[in-house]
């Protein structure tokens, strides 16, 4: 009899301890590592003194919270910028509500920044954490203060509304465009400087820059320029995309897509993303 109530004695003990571990397991969460990089496709160096960021984001009771962040120095290394991130996700969180945020600051200026957030994938190895770049606080601040020019409606456009955006190319022609690997995707964004609207950008190859005249004649786009160097590939997109600007005589803009026309055609397509 003595045996026995020893054994139900230590049977009970081991059940208290295996429940506590799996109590603790449950309220500890689930620990995860994300190994990546940090890249971007416009050809400019990654100064030496540059900072890269990573921030885990995950969902909980309906708000958006940090959950881990990691820096890395680049100590003269150049693009891609490898990163390792661990965290914690809770058991009142989901790996599918979360999310990476990326971006490189040179001093406390942020050069380079995700767009928009990377849902974690199930696989947290490899990942390539795309970054654009971010105008200077100089350009920002000119590309979002008021319109200098009398008339701050072009073509039926407000060219308020088209400041502190980046308008990336969704269509051209009716296709798809294309963002080539070690390219930067094709892009426009709007500027107030110097009493008149100006743009700038890239093809997907070059780089593109011009007016927006307040009278506008033949063209919407005036005066465009672009630099000349050669890229790998695009170059048929990248003519395509100059055609279309230089013969656009009106445009629309509605729920964030800015759509040329020539004519009644739609050539190109673009969205708005935040700088």
């Amino acid at each position: 009899m003595k045996l026995h109530t020893i054994s139900i004695g230590i049977a009970s003990m081991m059940m208290v301890f295996m429940t506590g571990c799996i109590q603790q397991q449950e309220t500890t969460g689930t620990k995860i590592q994300v190994n990546g990089n940090l890249v971007y496709r416009e050809r400019m160096a990654l100064p030496p003194n540059a900072i890269g960021e990573v921030t885990l984001f995950c969902m909980e009771s309906g708000e958006r919270k940090a959950i881990s962040s990691v820096s890395v120095a680049a100590e003269g290394r150049s693009i891609p910028l490898p990163f390792m991130l661990e965290g914690t996700i809770k058991p009142s969180q989901k790996a599918a509500d979360c999310s990476l945020e990326g971006r490189l600051l040179e001093g406390s200026d942020v050069i380079f920044a995700t767009s928009e957030p990377l849902l974690l994938p199930k696989e947290t190895k490899d990942i390539e954490l795309l970054l654009h770049r971010v105008l200077p606080k100089a350009e920002q601040e000119s590309s979002t203060s008021a319109a200098p020019t009398p008339s701050p409606v072009v073509s039926g456009v407000d060219m308020a509304a088209l400041l502190g955006s980046r308008w990336k190319v969704r269509t051209l022609y009716g296709n798809k465009a294309e963002t080539f690997p070690d390219q930067e995707e094709p892009h426009l964004v709007f500027l107030s400087t110097e009493g008149s609207w100006r743009f700038a950008g890239s093809d997907g190859c070059n780089r593109i820059m011009g007016i927006v005249p307040e009278n506008v004649g033949k063209s919407l786009f005036g005066h465009l320029g672009t630099t000349m160097m050669m890229c790998p590939k695009g170059d048929a997109q990248a003519k395509n995309i100059a055609k279309a600007l230089s013969e656009t005589t009106s445009w629309t803009l509605n729920d964030n897509i800015l759509r040329l026309l020539v004519g009644n055609e739609v050539v190109m397509e673009l969205e708005s993303v935040a700088l």
